[in-house]
Order: structure tokens, then C-alpha cells, then sequence
């Protein structure tokens, strides 16, 4: 991945990332081997947005967010 932004809040020594990923790999059970594959940045990773997507709905039912 490539960070693309960076912020520190020197009031509290939070740092926050901006992350870009360029490529995913998937582990090949045949083979043994990660394969990797560039990401589109139009439609990015749909296994890491269905993830983000299922966190954020279990802490939005828990009222967290």
C-alpha cells in the first residue's frame, strides 16, 4: 500500500493513515503460493469493502457509532 495522508494530533498523540492499496494477494492452496493481483482503483477490493461494510453494521447495531 502507499500512504497517502498522515495526520498527528498533537493534543491527544493520535496519528491517523490514509492508505492506498496497489495490490492484493490471495493464498493458491494448489500451489502454495501467493498470487497477486493489481487493484482497479475505480472498484477497489471487494472483500476488504464487504468486510469494512459488516464491522461498521455490527458496531452501528451495538451503538458505537
Amino acid at each position: 500500500g502507499i500512504i497517502r495522508n498522515f495526520f498527528k494530533d498533537e493534543s491527544n498523540n493520535e496519528v491517523e493513515y490514509g492508505v492506498q492499496f496497489v495490490e492484493y494477494g490471495k493464498y493458491d492452496t494448489e500451489r502454495g503460493v501467493i498470487l497477486w493481483k493489481k487493484v482497479d482503483p475505480k472498484t477497489g477490493i471487494r472483500e476488504l469493502s464487504d468486510w469494512v461494510m459488516q464491522k461498521y453494521l455490527y458496531l452501528f447495531r451495538k451503538g458505537v457509532t
